[in-house]
């Protein structure tokens, strides 16, 4: 008997400057015109978020008007509580959520979707504003610029799709749940400057790969959605001390990811997400010979910099929890119902059509209202 799946949480934290909003095509708000939501309107807020000087983390939202809002009333469920009756919230239709907005606030409705929170310019007070998340990525573009300072928090969304050519391709974006402006501005060349890219992350165990001649592995974990859907990932582990040499604590670990771990175990990690270009300097060797000479090297503004390497990944730090044994291979087939055509192409035979009579084609009133 199968494993029921069991969602697979994970969140993110990043604090940094605003970037990129002030680009073309930054924010966009279109009609669809194809596909199964063709005539429905989104919009599409892509910027970055610069943790620090090196690394920038890039966000996108990409929603649909909503059909309905849901709506919290913390009174409602504190008494729901009492009662013991369980509380869900309400619905409401969006074009109702716009026009009686104010009218539900002031009633203790809030929308939890995504909250930002800003500072009054009269009184100085932190603002809330909770809203859904097509709504706040026009809030977001309208009400911040780049090089604000901000904490943003929110969830992780994992998923695998097929390219045109037929390819399988995996893929993630940042939601936005929380978002907040700070009173202060980040100074990354502060003494006192922690940088914070930070993300934890339930998965299932599916394998791990050591690249010894890099200094990292690569673990790949399987990643399970509120509605059991699935997909996978990889992740990143990097035992290198940055010098040339190894860090023996995070090789112990990469070690004992690939002895000790076996696929269908549920782990939880946590560490740094990291998107920056690596670079070198394009250093010459009659500059080298000169210098030789005495003096000073060039300044960092006057030397010649080429790109060395692009990297994109969440880097593993440390494994906070493991729960053994959980799920086997079995418990992520799924159960698929081919179509009539797709088992002629795969497994040979005439359609039904020909050798079955009852399936035969006859013209019928459509009208015709049967018992059944």
């Amino acid at each position: 008997m199968a494993n029921e799946l069991k969602q697979t949480k994970n969140e993110f934290k990043l604090m940094g400057k605003l970037t990129r909003l002030d680009r073309q095509g930054a924010f966009n708000e279109e009609v669809s015109a194809q596909g199964k939501r063709k005539g429905e309107t989104y919009r599409k807020l892509r910027f970055g978020v610069k943790t620090s000087e090196t690394n920038e983390i890039l966000i996108e939202m990409h929603d649909y008007q909503p059909k309905e809002v849901h709506l919290w009333n913390q009174k409602l469920a504190n008494e729901a509580k009492v009662k013991k009756v369980k509380y869900k919230g309400e619905m409401v239709a969006y074009g109702e959520w716009i026009k009686n907005k104010k009218k539900l606030e002031a009633d203790g409705y809030e929308v939890l979707q995504t909250k930002i929170f800003v500072s009054d310019e009269e009184t100085g007070r932190i603002v809330k504003e909770g809203m859904p998340r097509y709504t706040a990525s026009k809030y977001i573009h309208d009400c911040f610029k780049n090089g604000d300072s901000v904490l943003i928090e929110g969830e992780i969304n994992y998923s695998e799709y097929e390219s045109r050519n037929g390819e399988k391709k995996r893929s993630r974006n940042f939601w936005i749940k929380r978002i907040t402006k700070q009173k202060e501005d980040i100074e990354f060349d502060s003494n006192e400057f922690k940088e914070l890219s930070f993300f934890e992350q339930a998965m299932v165990f599916i394998g791990v790969e050591l690249d010894r001649d890099n200094s990292k592995a690569y673990v790949t974990g399987r990643m399970i959605d509120k509605r059991t859907n699935f997909a996978d990932s990889e992740f990143a582990l990097d035992f290198s001390d940055g010098k040339g040499g190894i860090d023996e604590t995070m090789y112990r670990l990469a070690s004992n990811l690939q002895k000790k771990f076996h696929f269908g175990d549920v782990i939880k990690i946590d560490g740094n997400i990291v998107n920056r270009v690596i670079i070198q300097e394009d250093f010459r060797e009659e500059e080298d010979l000169l210098l030789a000479l005495g003096g000073r090297a060039k300044p960092n503004h006057a030397r010649s910099w080429s790109s060395k390497s692009y990297i994109s990944e969440l880097q593993i730090e440390g494994v906070r929890a493991w729960d053994k044994k959980v799920y086997q291979e079995e418990d992520f087939v799924k159960d698929v119902l081919f179509g009539e055509d797709k088992l002629v192409e795969e497994l040979g035979g005439r359609s039904s059509s020909r050798s079955n009579p009852f399936k035969a084609k006859h013209d019928l009133d459509d009208e015709l209202e049967l018992p059944f």
